[in-house]
């Protein structure tokens, strides 16, 4: 049962991923959860009731061990894939206000000319719009985004309550092509420019950033932003 939970939990990944009419796979996995929840403590309380005289029998035994450690570790997985889906969407990466609070802005300020607002309100990217373009797609892109994101959730607090923080905030690391490359590698208008042929093999090996010629991906806040 748990190897196929292992082999289950990625066909959720992929539903919701790639968005599907009807349910997906985080608003499914809410649902199997929910009901696995449901069930572990109806078998919980069915022992206590029905076999509260024999609590060590073998079936009290057995419905224990079901109730208590197999059903929690599909609802463990169940409840991750639901955590990670959450945390693509821009609200949540702008709750870190006031931090996040002027990129998320500059995404509808209709007088920017960042990359960013163009992708935005051009409607090229329509849903997880901060995802799309900072964290690889895939369980695993996930699963190293999150521990990223935890790391640098804890530099941020210590730093913070410390008065160590400073703004604007940079990238932990230098920005991969292949994340603009993941939508615009093979699209017409991209593959008839001549510059970006010419390129191209820089462009795939981060030799040359997509920057160099383009706007800036986020206008900076100019301040600090806690002053």
């Amino acid at each position: 049962m748990l190897l196929l939970s292992f082999a289950f939990v990625p066909d959720l990944y992929a539903a919701s991923e790639v968005g599907q009419e009807g349910l997906s796979g985080a608003e499914l996995a809410q649902i199997l959860g929910f009901g696995l929840g449901v069930l572990s403590l109806a078998l919980i309380l069915f022992v206590l009731v029905f076999h509260r005289r024999n609590l060590f029998s073998q079936t009290a035994r057995w419905l224990h061990l079901l109730s208590l450690c197999v059903i929690p570790v599909f609802i463990l997985f169940l409840g991750n894939l639901v955590a990670y889906e959450g945390s693509k969407k821009m609200a949540f990466c702008g709750s870190c206000h006031p931090v996040m609070g002027p990129y998320v802005d500059d995404l509808f300020d209709p007088t920017s000319s960042s990359l960013a607002a163009i992708h935005s309100q051009n409607r090229f990217i329509q849903k997880n719009k901060c995802y799309s373009c900072h964290v690889g797609y895939g369980i695993n892109g996930n699963m190293e985004a999150k521990i990223d994101g935890l790391k640098h959730m804890g530099r941020f607090l210590y730093r913070f309550y410390t008065g160590t923080f400073q703004e604007p905030i940079k990238l932990i690391r230098p920005y991969s092509n292949s994340n603009c490359l993941r939508c615009h590698a093979g699209a017409k208008r991209f593959e008839g420019n001549s510059v970006h042929v010419a390129i191209m093999g820089s462009l795939k090996t981060n030799k040359a950033s997509c920057l160099f010629c383009h706007a800036e991906a986020h206008f900076e806040p100019a301040a600090n932003l806690r002053e």
